[in-house]
């Protein structure tokens, strides 16, 4: 179980939509801590308030009340401007779907979000980029386009374009949702050899039970309260099963 520097933190967050009979609270008082080092799985059904979790400790989307801590820095009262710097420097999200840029092949879906995000530049970023995909297993592929690449390679390129802007906090929403079991296996090894002895911390919401036993620890989220945390030795992501 990993307890390395916190890397994001949140209390007291709370996040209301509409108003009157409109309103949603989907969330309603969180408090907790992300530490380097670590992979969390946050599990919930639809519409259980994970995702809105998420988002407001990606700093996406701002929290009603309370606060959001990214980098150590408060996201409290920031401009859109601000909060994308702390975005940038600090957090990369994978989702279900990939979101691929199809008339780019592999190493250029990698490279523009780095050039996007001010972190490209230097003698050595094309190798920044090709150990990028070399460590996510599909050097091969890198003049490929989405087109003609299965699911499991185009993920596995969204987690390369993800790490190498080198975050310490890595949001992963129901990142093998669209994969066979076998390819999921191999994208959630490929996620917790991230977080392992790290200085980073992977975190999976997911409603998929299943994936709870590779993860440090366990959130369960209901209603848009925690329902309860397991803190658990994570177990190899091969012995997921759903």
């Amino acid at each position: 179980m990993a307890h390395g520097d916190v890397v994001a933190s949140v209390r007291g967050v709370t996040k209301t939509y509409g108003e009157g009979a409109a309103e949603v609270r989907a969330l309603r008082g969180i408090d907790l801590d992300l530490h380097a080092g670590g992979i969390v799985v946050v599990l919930g059904p639809s519409g259980s308030g994970r995702t809105t979790l998420l988002n407001s400790r990606g700093g996406i989307e701002a929290a009603s009340s309370g606060t959001v801590t990214l980098g150590g820095k408060d996201l409290s009262g920031r401009t859109a401007e601000e909060l994308a710097t702390v975005r940038r420097d600090n957090v990369a999200f994978i989702f279900q779907y990939y979101n691929l840029i199809q008339t780019l092949t592999a190493q250029e879906n990698v490279r523009i979000i780095a050039e996007l995000t001010g972190r490209s530049g230097g003698d050595g970023f094309d190798e920044q980029v090709a150990e990028a995909l070399s460590g996510v297993g599909i050097a091969d592929r890198a003049d490929a386009f989405p087109a003609q690449m299965s699911g499991g390679q185009q993920q596995r390129v969204a987690i390369a374009r993800a790490l190498v802007t080198g975050p310490r906090l890595l949001l992963c929403d129901e990142p093998t949702g669209a994969l066979d079991l076998a390819t999921g296996r191999q994208v959630l090894s490929l996620l917790q050899r991230e977080a392992q002895g790290s200085e980073r911390c992977v975190v999976i919401v997911t409603h998929n039970s299943g994936i709870a036993v590779m993860a440090d620890r366990v959130i369960r989220v209901h209603d848009g309260v925690i329902a309860g945390v397991t803190a658990q030795d994570a177990r190899p992501a091969d012995e997921v099963v759903w």
